[in-house]
């Protein structure tokens, strides 16, 4: 489909649209070979979706998907088919000047407010700690005593739950705190005064110092254990003397 607009037609719609009263020739030449061609492919697109469409006449809805396949603006004011309203332009004239405007309709402020969906009772909050919630006034209070025992068993089953590598990284410096090497055992108490990544195994520490230390004063100990308890006293005086760590909890 080929369409060739005249010079003339064109230099008429310049000087009257965008006020361009000094194209040359050149210019308007190659302005109306550009419109042309534009015109005759969006018309050709429009064609191609009328036949997709299987329809007989051409309407402005098909014209429209050809202007949006070619990424250009859409008509605006215009009427589609498939518009539940008829969009139509309104004339205002105003400092001798006339402007066309579509008439939006008016939505009401209430309709666009979602109502807040109230929180179900037994639901614990998300601030919950350890099972128990903070006793606030969104947080009623429940008696689920069987709920609350299952919840605590399954938070001190996951709530120390470290990676492989820090698995490795505590059994090493657990192993070089009470070995019989002086000079590994001061670079692991090296290490729990300065690392500040021991957070995550610091409840592992602090139970293994506990842990030993029972196992250490048992009266049924047939040999002195003082050298083991020592080791361990040397471990706890070195987390306390790294600043990194957050031990106020222990």
């Amino acid at each position: 489909m080929n369409i060739q607009f005249s010079v003339e037609s064109i230099e008429y719609l310049a000087e009257k649209l965008s006020d361009c009263r000094y194209l040359c020739d050149e210019s308007l030449v190659y302005l109306t070979l550009q419109i042309s061609a534009t015109i005759s492919n969006l018309l050709q697109d429009a064609c191609k979706v009328l036949r997709k469409c299987r329809r007989n006449d051409l309407t402005t809805e098909d014209f429209a998907f050809a202007l949006k396949l070619n990424h250009l603006e859409p008509m605006y004011g215009g009427y589609t088919t498939s518009s539940i309203e008829r969009l139509l332009f309104h004339k205002i004239k105003k400092d001798n000047r006339i402007l066309y405007h579509i008439t939006d309709n008016i939505v009401q402020f209430d309709e666009l407010i979602i109502p807040q969906s109230k929180i179900p009772l037994d639901i614990i909050h998300w601030l919950a700690v350890n099972g128990k919630q903070p006793e606030i006034n969104e947080n009623p209070i429940i008696d689920l005593p069987i709920r609350s025992t299952v919840l605590k068993k399954k938070l001190n089953k996951t709530s120390h739950i470290i990676s492989k590598e820090q698995q490795i990284y505590y059994k090493e410096l657990t192993e070089m705190c009470i070995c019989s090497n002086e000079q590994k055992r001061k670079q692991a108490l090296l290490i729990l005064s300065a690392d500040n990544s021991l957070q995550q195994i610091l409840s592992r520490l602090i139970l293994f110092i506990s842990e030993g230390v029972r196992v250490n004063l048992t009266p049924t100990s047939t040999f002195d254990r003082s050298i083991i308890l020592k080791y361990l006293m040397q471990m706890s005086d070195a987390l306390l003397q790294n600043e990194e760590l957050y031990l106020e909890r222990y």
